[in-house]
């Protein structure tokens, strides 16, 4: 008996986020259950009167009642998860950061149930952030090979990039491939992309960024 009243309560509730009640966007206009009485003259008053206004109060006082402890149950909701949360990392614009492969991972298994991904990395990169929009925690990273992936994250996607200390850990050194020797005798690398160009004489330069190799080989 007590689900229709429930469900109107919730339809005449102001949403926090669109700032209407459901009955304001399904009829235009938030409904009443009980209209408002008009004053009446204590002396003009008779019992059954008498009881009627004090049963709308009662429920008023109710409805009131209910609304506190709905928003204390919110902000105790909100306490305890915050109270073990680290604040978010901050990330600025070149900073170079590594990104979760979980949707990644997810998308794999999707396929084929077969699919292990225990194997795969949990983050992949580094990646270069080209912009970024602190008041969402959002930030916009280079994927240069990766045209078709929205390249905006959450930060809880995103971990900073720790470049290896080759003097701690030599064996964690990232070994760049050997030249490609062909035919004749000459060396071929695999280059990743093209970074700028330049004229030069009648012809032109370009700036390279090899497979395998940091900024300081392009």
């Amino acid at each position: 008996m007590a689900l229709p009243l429930i469900q109107f309560q919730i339809m005449n509730s102001v949403n926090s986020l669109t700032g209407y009640s459901g009955f304001q966007l399904l009829m235009g206009r938030s409904l009443r259950l009980i209209p408002p009485l008009l004053p009446i003259m204590e002396e003009n008053q008779t019992t059954e009167e008498v009881r009627a206004t004090e049963l709308i109060e009662w429920l008023k006082y109710d409805v009131e009642d209910a609304k506190n402890h709905l928003l204390e149950a919110k902000c105790l909701q909100v306490f305890y998860a915050n109270r073990d949360r680290s604040p978010e990392d901050s990330f600025k614009i070149g900073e170079c950061v590594m990104l979760s492969t979980l949707h990644w991972r997810q998308e794999f298994t999707a396929g084929d149930p077969s699919h292990i991904t225990k194997f795969i990395p949990c983050f992949d990169g580094p990646y270069k952030i080209i912009n970024s929009m602190p008041e969402f925690l959002a930030y916009t990273l280079e994927l240069l090979n990766s045209p078709n992936i929205f390249p905006t994250f959450h930060a809880l996607q995103l971990k900073h990039f720790t470049k290896n200390n080759a003097l701690l850990f030599p064996s964690w050194e990232h070994i760049s491939p050997g030249p490609i020797m062909t035919s004749d005798g000459m060396e071929e690398y695999a280059f990743d992309r093209i970074i700028d160009e330049q004229c030069r004489g009648r012809g032109r330069q370009y700036l390279v960024c090899w497979v395998g190799y940091g900024p300081e080989e392009d």
